[in-house]
């Protein structure tokens, strides 16, 4: 236990001082020249926080909170979360501030790692995401007490890194994906059925990120209200989460040929006992939630047995919005990719929001009318 005595007001220096003790044994004054039950309160609470925080003072160095904040990390964040936070801390953060004082590192150290990110040559997206963690570690300084603000820390020290070009699927290499003629692979050396083709086709014309469209429940597609509700994602690492951004759950209408795929793939898989809309079909794991490794193995084979261009799992949630920015507005699609203000149910099913997300779903089918006239009719394998 801590060792608190009650403040006590000295006359000769018109002042309160509080000397505490923490479970450590480190003791520290503390003293305001405020009089009466405020300042008396004023010191007691100085001296709570201090305990509370434990032993790490202002004047240690920043790789002993890097420690704390990883900890923290470990216990409460995803391991998705917590990888690439760590990675970016080992190689980037400490090497280049960690022995420094965190009271004496300023905007312009802080910009100093992303700096050093762009000179090896790390792309414009791998520095933004270091900028990111830096932020994150700031903000949980800050609330502990660590810091007394949030650094401003500009974007501009690595506009010149590289950024990748984001690739799409071709209208041909569309047509392909849907037509009945290509939905085989070679698997083990043998030309079988692509098991994902259905998920594959899914994320075309809904836009969903890889995790979201594996962790959709049968229970979030209603088929009356020809809409889908995004409430849950399985990250890569297997673990069920609620989305990759604070916006990631949403509602969208279903487009007549996102609707026969889903019921296509809902027919393809009624043999397996699941909840979700894709589930792993392999025996060991049948019926549980399919790991993105795994369906990015297959996604790759399909690509190399049926089309010559090549684009990733994330990409293919490019290709509906570069198909679809010139027919539907900004706003629309933000709410449709789930980079708007969250809505909730009542929200969502309240009768004016509702009919925005058919307009945006109608506005989508003419898009894919032109994209692959007879899907409907030909979806199916």
């Amino acid at each position: 236990m801590s060792y608190r005595p009650e403040a006590n007001w000295l006359e000769k220096y018109s002042r309160w001082q509080l000397n505490a003790y923490n479970e450590v044994g480190a003791r520290k004054t503390f003293t305001t020249n405020t009089p009466g039950r405020v300042g008396k309160r004023i010191c007691q609470d100085k001296a709570d926080d201090w305990i509370r925080l434990g032993t790490i003072s202002a004047s240690d160095r920043l790789s002993t909170y890097l420690d704390n904040y990883l900890v923290f990390l470990n216990q409460y964040a995803t391991r998705s979360d917590y990888r690439p936070r760590y990675t970016h801390i080992k190689n980037h953060i400490r090497p280049v501030l960690g022995i420094k004082k965190l009271s004496l590192i300023t905007e312009a150290d802080w910009e100093s790692v992303l700096r050093r990110a762009a000179s090896d040559g790390l792309s414009h997206k791998y520095i933004s995401n270091i900028r990111s963690t830096i932020i994150h570690f700031c903000k949980f300084a800050k609330k502990r007490k660590f810091l007394s603000s949030i650094p401003e820390i500009d974007c501009n020290v690595f506009k010149n890194a590289s950024k990748g070009k984001r690739r799409i699927l071709q209208p041909e290499d569309i047509a392909m994906l849907f037509s009945s003629n290509h939905v085989l692979y070679i698997f083990k050396k043998k030309e079988i059925v692509c098991r994902n083709i259905f998920l594959f086709r899914t994320y075309v014309l809904s836009g969903f990120r890889p995790g979201e469209a594996i962790g959709m429940l049968k229970s979030n597609v209603d088929f009356e209200k020809h809409s889908i509700t995004v409430s849950q994602a399985i990250n890569y690492y297997g673990e069920i989460t609620a989305g990759k951004t604070d916006n990631a759950q949403r509602t969208i209408c279903m487009m007549p040929q996102l609707e026969a795929v889903i019921k296509d793939q809902l027919n393809f898989t009624s043999h397996i006992e699941s909840n979700y809309v894709f589930p792993d079909q392999n025996e060991s794991r049948i019926g549980l939630p399919q790991r993105q490794n795994q369906v990015y193995k297959d996604w790759c084979r399909w690509v190399s047995h049926n089309i010559s261009s090549y684009c990733s799992l994330y990409e293919l949630r490019h290709t509906l919005y570069s198909y679809a920015k010139d027919h539907v507005s900004e706003e629309r699609l933000k709410e449709y990719f789930g980079h708007s203000e969250s809505m909730n149910s009542s929200e969502v099913y309240g009768h004016t929001v509702f009919i925005e997300l058919e307009r945006t779903a109608q506005l989508m089918t003419k898009v894919f009318d032109n994209l692959i006239p007879n899907a409907i009719e030909s979806i199916a394998i």
